[in-house]
């Protein structure tokens, strides 16, 4: 670290924003200038992967750095309880101020306490709107197009209010270090936003969603019988575009929160010293294969593909996005070292700090300038060339000159080492 302090932390987590719908990943069309942002100043992964399809067993594993079947996170009922390790109060018990804001779906209600000191939740007081268009048997009920939405729309206020009083917090912090998660419920459906986000986008101009294979062949059965009650065969192309331009509104809106805080740290010259973060805790479907929201127990690259970035103060950031194969239960593990925090259980990520600091991945890149983060030098000259790391993330995984992939062999090969 550039200093000797421990960092700050600053973790802003939405939900159901898929990789595919953010400017750093290669979208043309959605307007995401501040997660794209952290990542040119950082480091922005195109192929992060969460652990589940759906929150809570997701944000079990970003929490713990184990895979949800470890001690039976795999629903939405089973968060992690007091006797199980979580990030939050890993960081509270090293003497970091935690500051948690907005919805939970990671930590039970008994472990809460000791987890953080403040708990930000609600809209301030305001009223709000939570009534949609449809009724049951409406064509389009379980669609969850809502489309545009009053300013005082729950989930959309709630967020704001969140966001804003961790800016408030960033410009009057309770104590130092702190730790901050910032949760954010966008781009979570019902797709539903206001003005002037709900406009933003010009219907002709967002892609139409990737149909699925004709009777959802090698598709799970489930897929198929969702999409028959969901009745998105009955959709138009103009209401799948129209789907698809409120989802991207909704991106910008949580994009724009994420851009309050990034703002507040470099104002009140807490930049370069904070450790920021920003990620998802699964995607969405938005229409793909015909269908909305997302489900348990399918793991399509649109649920499972996140956007995330990351800037840890002293690391140079990358020259490009990175194409590098990471998980969310390498988070943990990221922010403990960088942080120096001990963890005192067993865990199945691995820290992505030799990424970051640019560490050789193996050694036939000792004394070169490591390329596993950037698409375009990784395939440029003498670093077209499949290398097996012997330590870090990516470790036993190797490198093609396309992006890294597992395999038996990079497994041989690492073990020999």
């Amino acid at each position: 670290m550039a200093s000797q302090r421990p960092p700050n932390v600053v973790l802003f987590v939405t939900d159901q924003w898929r990789a595919k719908d953010t400017g750093y990943c290669g979208n043309p069309v959605v307007q995401t200038p501040n997660m794209d942002r952290l990542a040119a100043e950082g480091a922005g992964f195109t192929r992060c992967f969460v652990q589940n399809p759906v929150s809570t067993p997701s944000r079990a594993s970003m929490a713990s750095g184990w895979y949800c079947h470890v001690n039976g996170h795999r629903t939405m009922h089973h968060m992690l309880r007091a006797h199980e390790p979580n990030m939050l109060r890993y960081f509270k018990e090293a003497g970091y101020h935690v500051w948690w804001g907005g919805k939970n779906d990671m930590i039970a209600e008994e472990a809460i306490g000791d987890s953080c000191h403040d708990r930000v939740q609600g809209t301030g007081g305001r009223k709000t709107v939570n009534e949609g268009p449809w009724r049951p048997g409406d064509r389009l009920y379980h669609t969850f197009l809502w489309g545009e939405m009053p300013e005082n729309f729950g989930m959309s206020l709630g967020d704001d209010y969140v966001a804003q009083q961790a800016v408030e917090f960033i410009a009057h912090p309770s104590a130092e270090p702190y730790f901050m998660l910032i949760n954010q419920v966008y781009p979570h459906p019902p797709y539903a936003v206001s003005e002037p986000f709900f406009s933003q986008y010009d219907r002709a101009a967002v892609p139409l969603p990737v149909r699925p294979p004709e009777g959802f062949a090698g598709k799970p059965e489930i897929l198929k019988l969702i999409h028959q009650r969901m009745r998105m065969d009955e959709m138009t192309e103009d209401e799948l575009r129209e789907m698809v331009a409120v989802y991207y509104g909704m991106i910008t809106k949580v994009d724009r929160n994420l851009g309050w805080i990034l703002g507040a740290l470099k104002e009140q010259g807490a930049w370069e010293h904070t450790i920021v973060a920003a990620t998802s805790d699964h995607g969405d479907f938005a229409g793909d294969y015909l269908l909305a929201e997302k489900n348990q127990n399918t793991f399509e690259d649109v649920l499972t593909n996140v956007p995330f970035a990351i800037r840890v103060p002293g690391c140079r950031p990358l020259a490009a996005p990175s194409e590098a194969l990471v998980e969310m239960i390498d988070l943990l593990p990221t922010l403990a070292e960088a942080c120096g925090v001990a963890l005192g259980h067993t865990h199945f990520g691995r820290s992505l700090l030799p990424l970051l600091r640019a560490v050789p991945c193996c050694r036939s890149c000792e004394g070169r300038p490591p390329n596993i983060a950037s698409t375009s030098s990784a395939k440029a000259g003498p670093w077209r060339q499949r290398c097996t790391p012997m330590r870090g993330p990516t470790r036993g995984r190797t490198y093609t000159g396309r992006g890294w992939r597992s395999s038996a062999n990079a497994r041989k090969s690492t073990a020999k080492r």
